[in-house]
């Protein structure tokens, strides 16, 4: 609504047209900063088991593979070695599976915080 049409109905309606104020609750977000930090540690948390869970399962669904590495002539670090490798890799993947900060496709955050799209 534009400037001169709020003034305009303030003038035909006075006292009756007030100005759009948030509720007490919008107002005063300051007791909510703990709880996105909680779910961001929670999720980060479930992030990480589930990676060590990934590369667990693939190391005892493969010990033939593993062994193969030893009768080739591995040494026990070089097959540890070989897991980490593997580690890494699984976390590679995981890490850019989803960009930290990334928002969903077509929606955009207006400066007020609200949604919009």
């Amino acid at each position: 609504m534009s400037l001169t049409a709020l003034t305009l109905l303030r003038k035909q309606f006075p006292g009756i047209v007030l100005p759009a104020t948030p509720p007490p609750e919008v107002r005063d977000l300051s007791g909510s900063t703990a709880l996105p930090v909680a779910l961001a540690l929670v999720l980060m948390l479930l992030a990480c088991g589930t990676i060590a869970h990934t590369l667990l399962t693939s190391v005892r669904q493969h010990p033939r593979e593993l062994a193969v590495l030893k009768t080739l002539g591995f040494v026990t670090r070089q097959v540890r070695a070989t897991v980490a490798w593997q580690a890494t890799a699984i976390a590679g993947v995981a890490a850019r599976a989803q960009p930290a900060g990334r928002r969903p496709a077509g929606r955009v955050t207006a400066p007020g915080g609200m949604m919009s799209g």
